[in-house]
């Protein structure tokens, strides 16, 4: 199982904020790719230095799970680079992980009709608990 950070900006690189509808429309394109996704709201700082300047960035983390590696580095691969363009950044950090679950929603395969079934009863219950994210 592989887990994918995504690390995204919350501010252009003139300092302008990110419309709310580029993130609203990632996680509808993660949710389609990958049938659930773990979105972290808080603000995160990043720092990096160049040259020696240093840099910060706020950002927000989308987490997604999948057994499909090569599907899922094809479709972050495409996604990113339409994330550096629509973001107006240099580069989009994406993390990939070596992850094991326990039994349980993901590990029942793709095209599973349980599998489906036990992901929309989670994602319900989400949902109720913690609003659309």
């Amino acid at each position: 199982m592989k887990e994918y950070d995504l690390f995204i900006p919350l501010n252009y690189n003139d300092g302008r904020q990110v419309e709310p509808e580029k993130f609203q429309a990632l996680q509808t394109q993660l949710l389609a790719q990958f049938g659930g996704l773990t979105f972290f709201p808080q603000p995160n700082e990043g720092f990096w230095t160049l040259a020696n300047i240093t840099y910060r960035d706020e950002i927000v983390i989308y987490r997604v799970l999948t057994s499909e590696q090569q599907e899922a580095r094809r479709f972050l691969s495409d996604l990113k680079e339409r994330l550096k363009s629509e973001f107006q950044q240099e580069d989009i950090l994406i993390i990939e992980r070596d992850v094991e679950t326990l039994l349980g929603c993901c590990d029942l395969g793709r095209s599973s009709v349980i599998r489906q079934e036990l992901c929309a009863v989670a994602w319900q219950i989400t949902v109720q608990r913690h609003g659309q994210p």
